[in-house]
């Protein structure tokens, strides 16, 4: 006959007593029955349940925008400059080397000689204007020339080439020299009479003798009086204030003067007269 230790059924009791309360308890909290069984040795085994099944992992969409599609870069194309064909360098030949001037003493040239010279070339200009020609002796004259190579010597000492020097106008040296009145003259349409007043009859020159010397047309060399008179009478000539003062039909007389510095420089002064009485 089996028999069973009472405290091994006793203990069988009170586990089956505990599992029954837990599942008891359990089926409360739930409100399902949770089925047992007794395992061969009395003890309740809780029947076995369904594994919870696991929630679906949601799938992660992408929504990141796009990547940009890589624009290509440009690749620039060059193009190969061409080679200029070489020109032939041209040598020009060498410029015509000016002649060098050896300086002269200014004491060389004559001033009288040159004074003469120009009275020459004015009376042929007026000659060839279809003028009468300036008359070149008489004591008229002669208080015309030293009254032109007075200033001529002013100017040298200034330096400058004026009408005026110290204070003293061309119609106050006409004055001076006792002219004023004997050079009035009718103007050519005979309307008024031209005076020696505003410099109207005094026309003034500057030039170098026996040196070279820079113009607007390149280097020049008066090599003698002729030279020196003729740079002078192309001044004149040339001017367009002047000219008319050398060319009035109704002038006479002409004084010249001629002054050169240690410097080569020549200074001339030419005065014009025409007197109302041409015996005079």
């Amino acid at each position: 006959m089996l028999r069973i230790d009472g405290r091994v059924l006793a203990a069988s009791v009170v586990g089956l007593f505990v599992v029954g309360a837990v599942l008891g308890f359990v089926a409360a909290g739930t409100g399902l029955a949770v089925p047992v069984s007794l395992g061969d040795d009395g003890t309740p085994t809780p029947a076995p349940t369904d594994a919870p099944t696991a929630a679906p992992t949601p799938t992660v969409v992408d929504t990141a925008a796009p990547a940009p599609t890589p624009t290509p870069t440009a690749v620039d194309t060059v193009i190969p400059t061409p080679t200029p064909t070489a020109t032939p360098t041209v040598t020009p030949p060498p410029p015509t080397a000016t002649p060098t001037r050896t300086p002269m003493l200014v004491r060389r040239f004559d001033e009288a000689e040159i004074e003469s010279e120009l009275r020459r070339m004015l009376n042929d200009w007026r000659e060839k204007e279809g003028l009468q020609e300036f008359k070149t002796d008489g004591a008229l004259v002669a208080d015309l020339n030293a009254m032109a190579r007075n200033h001529s010597v002013a100017m040298a000492d200034a330096g400058l080439t004026l009408h005026e020097v110290d204070n003293r106008s061309s119609a106050d040296r006409y004055h001076e020299y006792n002219v004023y009145w004997n050079c009035w003259f009718k103007a050519d349409d005979g309307n008024y009479f031209v005076t020696p007043d505003d410099n109207s009859l005094e026309v003034l020159g500057r030039t170098y003798a026996g040196r070279t010397y820079e113009t607007p047309n390149g280097t020049d060399y008066n090599a003698n009086e002729t030279a020196v008179a003729e740079d002078i009478f192309e001044q004149w000539t040339n001017n367009a204030v002047y000219t008319p003062r050398l060319s009035y039909s109704n002038a006479t007389r002409i004084g010249v003067g001629i002054e050169t510095t240690r410097n080569n420089e020549v200074y001339a002064t030419a005065n014009v007269c025409g007197p109302p009485n041409p015996n005079q």
